[in-house]
């Protein structure tokens, strides 16, 4: 399953639920393109990480012939605290260490988000294991040019629903993540006028995988905290 922390719904494939279909079809939100909520059929059955982790919850079911992979939400973690070790591969669960507690942030909303910054410039970003590239918002890349060089070639992706998204490449410059550094990275520039509209706070970044993955990061699922680990010391 990959790991979607901008899901509040873990979602499997429809031959895995075979057994437990209803037809009965739920609403499951919008995607980036701010179009529709797609409806689908919800199950409830039990999803086991590991011996540490096993509950019963309800899914959401994927239709035949979904070309994304099945979810793995944050309805899964609960009241758990986890530790996401991304070059291993691993989430710990219930770590023994957290972070420093000067690099704890929190609360969200809605979902995962840590502050990002740019000398004064501080935005409170989605923190989404899902997105394979960090987004933001065009209206607001435009107002912070220190923050973000729009580039002039196009980028297309699709979102959750399978809508298709066109937007332009960015470069986001050097920022402070939770007070700690991370580089320039590339990005997708798309208008989140559309999703906004539906939403009291307005997302105007969302930090994708290729710059979560930089380092470990500690996430308290029940007080709703969220920090990166200090990467690894380096010996001369």
């Amino acid at each position: 399953m990959l790991l979607d922390t901008g899901s509040r719904r873990s979602a499997i494939p429809a031959a895995v639920a075979a057994g437990s279909r209803t037809g009965a079809r739920s609403p499951s939100g919008r995607g980036l393109a701010g179009g529709d909520e797609l409806e689908v059929e919800r199950v409830r059955t039990r999803l086991r990480l590991s011996s540490a982790l096993s509950c019963s919850l309800t899914v959401d079911v994927q239709p035949d012939g979904w070309q994304h992979p099945p979810l793995l939400g944050t309805d899964v973690f609960g009241n758990h605290r986890c530790r996401f070790r991304f070059g291993l591969g691993q989430i710990e669960i219930d770590p023994p260490e957290r972070p420093d507690e000067t690099h704890v942030v929190g609360p969200w909303r809605g979902g995962p988000c840590v502050p990002v910054r740019w000398g004064d410039t501080v935005v409170d970003a989605v923190w989404d294991t899902g997105a394979g590239v960090t987004v933001v918002d065009r209206a607001w890349a435009e107002a912070h040019p220190h923050a973000l060089t729009l580039l002039q070639e196009p980028s297309r992706g699709t979102d959750v629903t399978g809508a298709e998204i066109s937007g332009a490449r960015g470069l986001l410059s050097a920022s402070l993540v939770a007070g700690q550094a991370f580089a320039p990275q590339e990005c997708g520039v798309v208008d989140l006028s559309h999703l906004n509209a539906h939403l009291d706070d307005p997302i105007r970044l969302i930090i994708g995988l290729p710059q979560i993955v930089q380092r470990d990061w500690y996430v308290d699922f029940r007080t709703r905290v969220l920090a990166p680990y200090p990467p690894p010391s380096r010996i001369h």
